[in-house]
């Protein structure tokens, strides 16, 4: 049997999403990534990306494909952050 706590708690729940999904819903993030002249070499003097130029307007879609090896995961990588 379900307690009057628990229906209580349930509506507050669903009223509490519907409002949050409306609220973005309003909100429009325009954003641009861009890379510019990304390196990227190994501790051991490799070089493994040089001179990666890229624009990626609000709203585009890319897909990046490369043979295994080739850096796709490094400039993903670059694009979180996880190094300089």
């Amino acid at each position: 049997m379900t307690s009057l706590h628990q229906i209580v708690t349930i509506i507050l729940l669903t009223t509490i999403i519907i409002m949050t999904s409306m609220a973005f819903e309003r909100v429009q993030l325009y954003m641009t990534i861009e890379l510019r002249h990304l390196k990227k070499k190994y501790d051991n003097g490799e070089e493994v990306l040089t001179d990666i130029n890229a624009t990626i307007e609000n709203g585009q879609f890319y897909i990046l494909v490369g043979a295994s090896g080739s850096g796709k995961s490094t400039i993903l990588n670059a694009l979180q952050g996880l190094f300089r």
